[in-house]
C-alpha cells in the first residue's frame, strides 16, 4: 500500500526535515538559512512553518518537504516519498532499496557531523580572538605601570613586554587569513605559556 503525501506531511515538521541539511536560525515566524541550491554568504533561503513549505529568494527554488528532498538527493518524488516515510516511520513503498535509503541517512548524519564540527571551529576561533584582544589588554596595562628599572625584573612585565608584539601580530592574522590558516595559529598560540597574574 503506498503511503499517502499528506500523511507523511502530517507526520514531518518541514522545519526539522530541512534543518538537517540546512542550519536555520528563526526569525519571527520563519526560519533563514543559507541556499544548499547556489552559492551564497548571506541567507535568502526562508523556510515558512505554517504552509510547510520553503523558499529561496536568491535563486527562486521553492517548494515543499517533497520538492527540497528530491532536489537535494536528485531523486524522483516516488523515491524521495520512501525515504520521507522511512523518516516519519511509515511504511515505504519499496522504490528506494534498503542498502539506498541507509546511504541517504549516513549522508545526513556526515552533513549533520560536518556541521557541528564547523560550528566548534568557529567557536574556538572566536574564542581564541577573545583570548589574544584580553591578552593584548594586559600587556598594554602592564606596559603603563613600568616606572623604575625595578618593575622591569618583575615577572609579568617581563612577559608581558617579550610579548606583546608576538600578541598583536597573532590577532592581527587571525582577523585576516582564512580559517585553515587560522587554525594553525590557534595551533600556534596556544602553546604559549600561560600568561602570568599581574
Amino acid at each position: 500500500m503506498t503511503v499517502k503525501a499528506d500523511e507523511i506531511k502530517n507526520r514531518l515538521n518541514i522545519t526539522e526535515v530541512i534543518g538537517d541539511y540546512v542550519k536555520l536560525k528563526r526569525k519571527g515566524p520563519n526560519y533563514w538559512g543559507l541556499c544548499p541550491f547556489h552559492n551564497e554568504s548571506t541567507p535568502s533561503f526562508c523556510v515558512t512553518p505554517s504552509k510547510n513549505m520553503f523558499y529561496c529568494y536568491g535563486c527562486n527554488t521553492g517548494g515543499d518537504i517533497f520538492t527540497f528532498v528530491m532536489k537535494y538527493h536528485s531523486m524522483d518524488f516516488k523515491a524521495a516519498r520512501d525515504l520521507l516515510a522511512t523518516q516519519a516511520g511509515l511504511q515505504a513503498s519499496g522504490n528506494l532499496s534498503r542498502q539506498e535509503l541507509e546511504q541517504m541517512v549516513a549522508c545526513r548524519q556526515h552533513k549533520e557531523q560536518k556541521a557541528r564540527i564547523v560550528e566548534q571551529l568557529k567557536e574556538a576561533i572566536t574564542e581564541e580572538i577573545n583570548r589574544l584582544i584580553e591578552m593584548e589588554k594586559w600587556t598594554h596595562t602592564i606596559n603603563r605601570t613600568i616606572t623604575t628599572d625595578k618593575d622591569l625584573s618583575q615577572p609579568a612585565v617581563e612577559w608581558a613586554l617579550k610579548n606583546k608584539d608576538r600578541i598583536a601580530a597573532a590577532l592581527d592574522d587571525l582577523l585576516t587569513v582564512d580559517p585553515i590558516e587560522q587554525l594553525a595559529i590557534i595551533s600556534f598560540t596556544r602553546g604559549w605559556q600561560q600568561w602570568p597574574q599581574r
